[in-house]
């Protein structure tokens, strides 16, 4: 069984080595994995000092780099080029984000085709370790963790696309919609839904962890409208996947992303809270 990591970067600093450090470091060992890494934006000096790194590295890996901006392009190129190197599952890997040293050979344990493995996700502060901050993907999978599968019991689960072992057989053509920087990952998952029969949560201590930065008041500052407008269009999108073909999605979880949608447009910004690093 092969896995291919998928790490879209964008002008990367040390946090893209550390991501890739705590993949050189997993108990599984490099040979059920590959690592493919997509540059995006300006090359250089990031693609040669990628380069330089993974040069002494012992997994294996694929240096990819496109002018086109944007987490989507990049995974999309990513998913695209895997259809030659014979990998049967997918792991997406911010790169910013790193994962427990067990993680691979916990999910490998559990691989089945037409499931997803999901983990648990911890958050971090940059240098500062596992800080003690619950989110919506860990209350979902506390939640959940002893209940059977439902996708409107998981539809939390399914907002993002990390944290999770994908099989190939399940992406299938499916690919990022770029008209989206936010959002895009919840319409990804959605759109595959009709092709999960189960979603499989593993314990074992195998964790996502998530990095997190201090918020300044710019930065928490938003742009209601933006969201407003990019509520309306997700919502369109959604909804052509649902229409043409409705016997295929659960109806339940289709509203219920409509109203994740708009709730994410009134929901409050706290300014005293930790926050993710940008889109890539």
């Amino acid at each position: 069984m092969l896995i291919s990591i998928i790490i879209p970067t964008y002008s990367p600093g040390e946090y893209l080595y550390e991501c890739l450090n705590s993949l050189s470091v997993q108990t599984s060992g490099t040979a059920s994995f590959e690592v493919i890494i997509v540059l995006n934006g300006t090359k250089e000096p990031y693609y040669s000092n990628i380069e330089k790194y993974l040069s002494r590295q012992n997994f294996k890996f694929h240096l990819l780099y496109t002018e086109e901006t944007g987490v989507s392009n990049a995974r999309n190129l990513a998913l695209d080029a895997i259809k030659s190197f014979n990998s049967q599952f997918v792991i997406f890997l911010d790169d910013y984000d790193m994962l427990t040293p067990n993680y691979i050979e916990t999910v490998s344990s559990k691989a089945q085709l037409n499931s997803i493995i999901a983990s648990n996700s911890k958050s971090f502060l940059d240098r500062n370790g596992v800080i003690e901050r619950k989110g919506y993907i860990s209350d979902c999978y506390e939640k959940n963790i002893s209940v059977p599968y439902n996708i409107f019991s998981y539809r939390c689960l399914l907002s993002n696309v990390t944290g999770k072992l994908f099989p190939v057989s399940v992406i299938g053509n499916t690919r990022f919609n770029k008209r989206f920087s936010v959002g895009e990952d919840a319409l990804f998952a959605f759109e595959i839904s009709d092709r999960i029969q189960d979603i499989v949560l593993i314990g074992n201590g195998a964790c996502y962890l998530r990095r997190l930065r201090q918020a300044s008041a710019s930065r928490k500052k938003r742009n209601r409208l933006f969201k407003f407008k990019n509520a309306c269009k997700l919502s369109i999108a959604y909804s052509k996947i649902y229409l043409y073909n409705p016997f295929k999605y659960d109806i339940l979880f289709f509203f219920s992303r409509i109203f994740a949608t708009f709730a994410h447009v009134i929901k409050r910004d706290s300014l005293s809270s930790v926050i993710r690093l940008p889109e890539r």
